[in-house]
């Protein structure tokens, strides 16, 4: 049992008899002490409820007393004092001290709105307001009956209304918290011209005079930016002040409002905006809400006068939860609740039948309570003496509620808070022919939520895919046939799907049959059912040039012939200027439909000046040098070169000249321009008298 204060006087006869206190036992002279008070506290968690129900009795009293709760999460080293009252028959009664602007506590709380026909103090929060500047006059913390008040809220207006408490009022208002009554500061009501009061909200002051900036106090903690301003809040904490009388979501909206501490308490609500980084979701200089024992900042009052339906409902709930001394002998402490998340879903079996397309699983989980530790602190009304009770533990379990589930083939799904079903089996009506994952959080009846179970599934599908080749080149109107081969050779799903990438290009069929379309480059790619590629590069060139030969007569000749045809050509010019044959001249084929009989063009070996073919094949290079050729037949061919073109020719010219090269000709790239298509010329060595280049 924790020390027990206790001061009695003893009178027996005419004698007063002196005695002396030591921590754990009285003694006296010869007299029989008064009895000992007893403070007893028993505590009851009710799962279903979510809350611990308190109950205690003071035995051996010899005067009334009023109580305080103290608790602590199990895990937690430091006790605070919690609400202890708010009911239909112990109401809490709150003084609003507001800057002589800003009275619309009254008004919030206990005027009938869409949400409660009593107000958003729920028919439980009765509210008496007073002037600051009366107040600081006359700072009576009583009401019209001579009872003190349970609560006192300060502000709430901008800047307070550039006021604050008096030394005197102060010294009251410390008092009052001292005895353990609640005290909630609205925005700017505790600041740094009168701060003497921060100690007990747990809230401290930048050193640098500059609010703002983000400057570094003691311990490198910092406020936000002014930029961070926000209307935009978020819940942190769970527990009572957020759940209890009113449910508080998670996104909160309040008119536009900021902070100027750094808070050191428990810090319940914070500003959230769309620029804030993870680290000032942490930043304790961000708080919009902070609690420390019987005391509270929230950030009310600075758009003077206004206020959400969120903002009301959180301003009820923290009145309640500051009411913190009671004359009562019960409570249900709904600050108790189970906020423990269950524990990480076990996954015991996965079945994924593709011939009835079905997913049956099976898991299990179990709920992990929140356990909390609680004293009772009594206090004589007569003389103020002190009995604590010992220290109780309750367990606050409200079990399983359900399971959140995902199937997908994503490896990081988390699902919604939405209990998917509340059974450890469950059937989905799909499979899958590809690996997949099962995701699975479980859900108490408190709204906590486990840790995610991500368990990948394995299907024995297509390993890998192959092409029997991966190049392939083709001309326009032209087919191949690809091969895919698919391991291992027992894959449950050996369907392939072949693409194209521009099938404008080539296309290709189910069977992999490829056709050519028109000149270009495209890639072929086969896909199995669980996503394994393998790929052919194809390429598609014209089966067609357009020659033009130059006569020795000035004349040109124009012919569209197949490459085979022109490499015919090309290959009898080189034999037949090198002597391996006496033949002198060359019939062409020509290309013709299927209606016509084939064209034959003959020409002859010495007639020919020179030839060029259109050509795509040209690279775009800066070309700085001129080559003047002057020809046979008088006539003259400039070309633009670059330098290493220029070598180039000036080599073959050298090593033609000298039999040391079969090469009867030179093919100079030329680009094209505004009046004609790239072409290569094909410039005859016999046909060439001299050169000059410039």
């Amino acid at each position: 049992m924790k020390t027990k204060r206790i001061f009695s006087t003893l009178i027996i006869a005419a004698f007063v008899f002196s005695f002396t206190t030591t921590t754990n036992n009285v003694s006296a002279d010869t007299t029989t002490p008064a009895s000992t008070p007893q403070l007893d506290l028993t505590v009851t968690p009710n799962n279903e409820g979510n809350y611990n129900d308190l109950k205690w009795n003071m035995s051996g009293a010899s005067q009334d007393y009023s109580y305080k709760l103290y608790s602590k999460k199990s895990t937690d080293t430091q006790f605070q004092t919690i609400p202890c009252k708010g009911t239909n028959t112990d109401k809490i009664h709150v003084l609003n001290i507001y800057p002589d602007l800003g009275n619309n506590l009254k008004g919030w709380m206990e005027t009938s709105n869409t949400d409660d026909i009593n107000g958003y103090g729920k028919g439980i929060i009765k509210v008496d307001e007073i002037p600051l500047s009366t107040f600081n006059s006359n700072p009576n913390i009583k009401d019209s009956n001579g009872n003190e008040y349970d609560v006192i809220m300060l502000g709430s207006w901008d800047s307070n209304n550039s006021e604050g408490l008096n030394a005197t009022s102060e010294a009251v208002v410390e008092s009052f918290i001292k005895s353990g009554k609640g005290v909630l500061f609205g925005h700017d009501s505790i600041n740094q011209n009168y701060s003497n009061l921060d100690n007990y909200a747990n809230v401290k002051f930048p050193s640098d005079a500059k609010l703002y900036t983000g400057a570094a106090v003691g311990d490198g903690r910092t406020i936000l930016s002014p930029g961070s301003t926000t209307s935009n809040l978020t819940t942190v904490k769970t527990g009572l002040l957020v759940n209890f009388p009113w449910k508080i979501g998670n996104n909160l909206s309040v008119p536009v409002t900021h902070n100027s501490q750094i808070s050191y308490g428990d810090i319940w609500v914070r500003f959230t905006h769309k620029s804030y980084t993870a680290d000032d979701m942490i930043n304790p200089g961000n708080f919009y809400l902070s609690t420390w024992n019987n005391t509270g900042v929230i950030q009310t009052g600075h758009s003077n006068g206004q206020a959400t339906s969120d903002e009301q409902k959180l301003l009820a709930n923290t009145l309640f939860y500051l009411a913190q001394v009671t004359d009562q002998t019960s409570w249900d402490d709904h600050k108790g609740q189970d906020v423990d998340a269950p524990s990480k879903p076990v996954i015991n079996s996965v079945t994924n039948d593709t011939f009835k397309n079905q997913i049956s699983l099976n898991y299990s989980s179990t709920d992990n309570g929140s356990t909390y530790d609680y004293y009772v602190e009594a206090t004589g009304k007569n003389d103020g003496t002190k009995v604590d009770s010992d220290t109780k533990t309750g367990t606050v379990t409200t079990g399983i509620a359900g399971y959140s589930i995902v199937v997908d083939q994503n490896s990081d799904t988390i699902p919604s808070n939405t209990i998917t079903t509340t059974s450890t089996n469950y059937t989905l009506n799909n499979s899958y022919k590809n690996d997949f994952y099962v995701h699975i959080a479980a859900i108490d009846k408190a709204g906590n939520i486990s840790e995610v179970t991500h368990q990948k599934v394995s299907v024995d599908n297509a390993t890998n895919i192959a092409l029997n080749k991966t190049t392939d080149n083709l001309t326009v109107g032209a087919n191949d046939t690809l091969t895919a081969t698919i391991t291992p050779t027992d894959a449950v799903d050996k369907n392939v799907t072949w693409t194209s990438s521009d099938p404008s290009i080539a296309t290709v069929d189910a069977s992999g049959k490829i056709t050519a379309v028109k000149p270009g480059t495209v890639t072929v790619t086969a896909t199995t059912d669980n996503g394994k590629t393998a790929s052919c590069n194809v390429t598609v060139e014209n089966n067609t040039v357009n020659l033009t030969l130059f006569m020795q007569d000035s004349t040109t000749r124009q012919y569209t012939i197949t490459k085979d045809e022109f490499t015919k050509f090309t290959n009898w010019y080189n034999l037949r200027a090198n002597g391996g044959t006496f033949s002198d001249s060359y019939t062409f084929n020509l290309p013709v439909d299927a209606s016509s009989s084939v064209i034959r063009r003959t020409v002859y070996f010495t007639t020919i000046e020179s030839f060029e073919i259109i050509s795509d094949d040209v690279p775009v290079e800066e070309r700085n040098t001129t080559l003047t050729l002057l020809m046979k037949n008088s006539t003259i061919r400039k070309y633009s070169l670059t330098t290493s073109e220029v070598n180039n020719f000036n080599n073959w010219y050298d090593l033609r000249s000298n039999n040391q090269t079969l090469q009867s000709y030179y093919i100079f790239n030329v680009p094209a321009d505004d009046f004609s298509p790239a072409r290569k010329d094909y410039v005859l060595f016999n046909n060439i008298t001299d050169s000059q280049v410039q």
